[in-house]
């Protein structure tokens, strides 16, 4: 009996081993992956990370103690931990991703050399972040959809949503850099935003205000009249609506809801040509709302 015990503890015991030194192993490929990665980013960051480990009954990437230093502009942050649940390894660029960053740290102050409205803002310390990210890409259709992107920090907000977008040469990308550059050739299928308001709106007026070299509340009650005097010459229900909705919002900052589904795919390049709410609500059929 003495003997069937030890030798049930023996396999046991030699199960454990096998699936650790697997897992090491896995591990270690999944850090070359990682690596060969960072590489294809060096045109716009440096990064650094401090451990890799990789579940093989989940199949979870996770990473640990990592450091991002922009190039361009220099700006750094630092990741407590990544966790990537689907990532395309055959690509020169992903064309499916699946992650979660926990404990982004970011520093507004930092960044007041260069974005002035950011340092504006007024936090007095680093802001801590989470951030959500699902996307795949289609090659035969040439299709990016984004199926959820959410960002929240406490005492800033939260934003999530999702967008789909047409003419995305992305197997022909080898940088992020070289996605970005094509933007222009864009075609903007859906979209959708969601945010709730953490006190950002109000820390984004005062740093507006300085810019501008007004008080805050003279930079408010400028947005609502602009949106009033849109408003009272607007004839179309449906932009009336919209209006109305953004107008809520900036009275008592809470939760803003946008749609956008226009009947057709429209140009990226032509929407960023677009400032007036009005004429950007009938481009996109947007829906806004508070709710």
């Amino acid at each position: 009996m003495k003997t069937r015990y030890l030798a049930v503890i023996a396999a046991l015991t030699g199960l454990l081993v096998l699936y650790g030194g697997i897992r090491l192993y896995v591990s270690i490929l999944a850090a070359r992956a990682i690596d060969d990665g960072i590489v294809r980013m060096q045109d716009i960051a440096d990064i650094s990370y401090g451990r890799v480990s990789a579940g093989l009954l989940t199949r979870r990437l996770n990473m640990r103690n990592v450091r991002l230093f922009l190039n361009e502009p220099p700006l750094e942050f630092s990741i407590d931990r990544i966790t990537v649940r689907r990532f395309d390894r055959r690509s020169a660029f992903p064309q499916y991703l699946s992650l979660r960053l926990t404990g982004v740290r970011f520093d507004p102050r930092h960044a007041g050399s260069y974005y002035p409205f950011v340092a504006g803002l007024g936090y007095d310390g680093p802001l801590v972040l989470s951030l959500t990210l699902d996307y795949r890409y289609d090659a035969g259709r040439q299709e990016l959809n984004v199926r959820r992107l959410s960002i929240a920090a406490e005492g800033a907000g939260s934003f999530r949503g999702g967008i789909r977008v047409g003419n995305v040469a992305l197997a022909n990308s080898g940088t992020l850099t070289d996605v970005i550059a094509g933007h222009d050739t864009f075609m903007l299928h859906e979209a959708s935003l969601h945010y709730d308001d953490d006190s950002l709106f109000w820390r984004m007026i005062n740093a507006e205000a300085q810019i501008i070299g007004i008080e805050p509340s003279d930079n408010h009650a400028a947005m609502l009249l602009n949106l009033r005097q849109q408003l009272e010459k607007e004839q179309d229900a449906f932009i009336c609506d919209a209006l109305e909705a953004v107008m809520s919002f900036i009275q008592n900052p809470g939760r803003l809801s946008v749609t956008a589904a226009p009947r057709r795919p429209q140009p990226v390049a032509r929407i960023m040509r677009v400032y007036n709410l009005a004429d950007l609500v009938n481009l996109l059929e947007l829906s806004v709302s508070t709710r």
